[in-house]
């Protein structure tokens, strides 16, 4: 492993604390340290025997994810399988596509509402298509910009 983070006292017993948890979540404003801390928890937890492919570290974006892994793999002295940092919705959508077993495609909220146009659309000319929640009566569904009103409900 490469040397650890300059940490604050305060900040390595933290780091001992944290380590020693199933999960921990850090907030804080930018700058404040969140990446030095979690690196640091994170070599602490593979210092002690924890296999780097058995922990997680959830990033706000993609662009900090990608900072995260960076810092990682330099602490950690070795580039691992599988990504050690990700987004929400990159873990989200490796558990929707590992539960089904297919490809999933995720939509943009602008190919979403056309979705629930053709739908609507459909609907209107020939009565197929999904069966709508009460609250979504034909008067509501036949308003313009219904749409995105029916794509929340």
């Amino acid at each position: 492993m490469h040397p650890r983070a300059t940490l604050a006292p305060a900040d390595t017993s933290l780091v001992e604390r944290l380590a020693s948890a199933r999960h921990a979540a850090v907030f804080g404003g930018p700058g404040s340290g969140k990446t030095s801390l979690a690196v640091e928890v994170v070599a602490h937890r593979v210092g002690l025997g924890i296999a780097p492919t058995e922990v997680l570290v959830l990033s706000a974006t993609r662009r900090t994810a990608t900072v995260m892994r960076d810092a990682l793999a330099l602490r950690l002295g070795m580039t691992t399988r599988g990504a050690l940092a990700r987004t929400a919705s990159a873990v989200a959508y490796d558990l929707v596509r590992a539960r089904t077993g297919r490809a999933v495609t995720l939509l943009t909220g602008a190919e979403h509402d056309q979705v629930i146009g053709e739908l609507l659309e459909a609907q209107s000319l020939d009565g197929g298509g999904p069966e709508w929640p009460d609250a979504l009566g034909p008067e509501v569904r036949g308003l313009r910009g219904s749409a995105p009103s029916c794509a929340t409900s």
